[in-house]
């Protein structure tokens, strides 16, 4: 009887853990582009690995981020729908947010960003520069 308790959840656990993932993905990812840029400090000096954010001003679903570098420098941009992560940025209209790092003791800072929205473009090279200000 143990035996075929045991047989029995052998088959049907598979099918639910297959079942389970179908459909979680949500709704298809728009096409997206890939966005480089540099974020520095107004005397040149680059923001060193803090983050950047952007949000589509068509879809408040979309997240968007990438990985500032020791340089200043990100080209690491990804959309976030959902689940979904794609590389790339959409196209449209972005706001953008910066995010410096946070210190040892988790301390952080707040910058002003110059410019505040950005525009991607399909087929073109969407490389921007941003500068920023501790507030």
């Amino acid at each position: 009887m143990l035996q075929r308790l045991v047989s029995g959840a052998c088959l049907i656990v598979p099918f639910f853990a297959l079942s389970g993932c179908k459909g979680d993905s949500g709704p298809a990812p728009p096409p997206t582009f890939p966005v480089t840029g540099k974020v520095t400090f107004k005397d040149g000096t680059p923001l060193v690995n803090g983050a950047i954010g952007f949000t589509s001003a068509a879809d408040q679903t979309l997240s968007i981020h990438a990985s500032i570098k020791a340089d200043g420098t990100f080209d690491d941009t990804f959309t976030v729908l959902g689940k979904q992560r794609v590389k790339g940025a959409p196209e449209g209209e972005l706001d953008v947010r910066i995010f410096p790092p946070q210190g040892a003791d988790q301390s952080s800072y707040e910058v002003s960003v110059v410019p505040t929205k950005i525009t991607v473009k399909a087929g073109e090279t969407n490389h921007f520069e941003f500068i920023v200000q501790k507030k």
